[in-house]
C-alpha cells in the first residue's frame, strides 16, 4: 500500500466511490481564463511593439517635415525667377544660417526684413549664409557660383542647388 501511495501521489476518495490522484485533479477545465504569465508577456509584447511602431512613426514624421521645408525653400526660388522676369528687374534670395531664415529680399537692401523672411523649424537648420540672384531671363546673375543650399534636420539632409541656367534642383 505504501508503494501505491507512493507512485500515484495522495489518495483522495471520490463521491462515485472511485479513487482520483492528485494529479487527474490538475488538469485544467476547458473554461479556465488566463494565467498572469501570459498577461505579463503579452502586455510586454505590446508594449514593443506599440515602441517600435512609435518610433518609425517620428523617423517618418521627421522626413516628411524636411521634405516640406526643403520644397518651400525651391519654391521661394522659382517665386524670385518668376518675379524677376515679370518686373523686368533683378531679384535675389536670401538665406542667413545664423538666424535659420530665408527669402525674396524685396526691397533690394541686400538684407531680410521682418516680413521678407520665413523661418525655417527648430529642428532644421541651413548650411550657410547664401545670395541667389536671377536676372530678367530667369538665369543666375553674371560670376555667381552656383548655390548649393542644405538644409538638414538631426538624421538627414537635403540639397537644394540652382544652375547657371536658373534650374531648381532638389537632392
Amino acid at each position: 500500500m505504501a508503494t501505491e501511495l507512493h507512485h500515484s501521489s495522495v489518495v483522495c476518495p471520490n463521491d462515485g466511490g472511485e479513487l482520483q490522484t492528485s494529479n487527474d485533479q490538475a488538469q485544467r477545465s476547458p473554461q479556465a481564463g488566463i494565467g498572469l504569465m501570459e498577461v505579463i508577456v503579452g502586455s510586454l509584447c505590446t508594449l514593443i511593439v506599440a515602441f517600435v511602431l512609435l518610433q518609425v512613426g517620428r523617423i517618418a514624421y521627421g522626413k516628411i517635415k524636411l521634405r516640406w521645408a526643403t520644397e518651400s525653400l525651391a519654391s521661394e526660388l522659382s517665386q524670385a525667377k518668376e518675379q524677376a522676369k515679370a518686373r523686368g528687374q533683378n531679384v535675389s534670395v536670401l538665406f542667413d544660417a545664423k538666424r535659420n531664415r530665408y527669402g525674396i529680399d524685396r526691397n533690394g537692401n541686400g538684407s531680410l526684413e521682418g516680413n521678407e523672411a520665413e523661418e525655417l523649424p527648430d529642428e532644421m537648420r541651413l548650411s550657410e549664409d547664401a545670395a541667389v540672384t536671377f536676372t530678367t531671363t530667369g538665369v543666375l546673375a553674371p560670376k555667381s557660383k552656383e548655390p548649393q543650399i542644405v538644409v538638414s534636420n538631426a538624421r538627414d539632409s537635403h540639397q537644394v542647388k540652382v544652375s547657371s541656367a536658373g534650374i531648381i534642383d532638389i537632392d
